[in-house]
């Protein structure tokens, strides 16, 4: 299984300590992310089985028909190509695997908007306020109707997308 933008980590230890037959590797164009996942999984005796490295979504470095499973959340809205990235995601996947992106939609209520506002204004840490997040990540995420013209022309055998509140969900199966 990958994890495509990993961030620090946290995703690929709970799912390798949850399914102990699992081997994650955790992909994360940030070298100074993976070495903080790293450190954050190196205490959990994962050794054998977890793995990070530097990667692009656009470019994952694996080969062709390889990896069973492949999950993303909240790095959607940072892609600078969707529509390539999810290719590049069907590529590495071998026939049957599946992918779940996970990630904001930027039409969410307005409900939600103010409620962002509101926690950025007032509960987030200043190092987030002064780089505009987690509003700016809403911003520039992508809306179903996107998400949907990202996922045509991709041979997939199935896929749907699922959208919530504030967020929605993109699943698919390759062929």
């Amino acid at each position: 299984m990958v994890d495509a933008g990993c961030g620090p980590g946290y995703l690929v230890a709970l799912i390798a300590k949850s399914f102990p037959h699992l081997q994650v590797i955790g992909i994360d164009i940030a070298k100074e992310m993976v070495e903080a996942a790293t450190r954050n999984v190196s205490t959990l005796s994962l050794k054998e089985r977890v793995r990070f490295q530097q990667g692009d979504i656009h470019k994952l470095p694996f080969e062709d028909n390889a990896v069973d499973f492949v999950v993303s959340t909240l790095s959607l809205h940072h892609w600078s190509n969707p529509k390539e990235a999810l290719h590049e995601i069907h590529r590495v996947l071998k026939p049957g695997g599946q992918f779940l992106v996970f990630d904001l939609r930027r039409d969410c209520r307005r409900f939600f908007y103010w409620l962002l506002g509101f926690g950025q204004a007032f509960v987030m840490p200043a190092a987030l306020r002064d780089i505009n997040e987690p509003t700016g990540s809403i911003l520039s995420s992508y809306t179903p109707g996107e998400a949907e013209a990202f996922l045509s022309g991709i041979p997939l055998q199935k896929w749907r997308i699922k959208p919530g509140a504030a967020w929605m969900f993109i699943w698919g199966r390759k062929g």
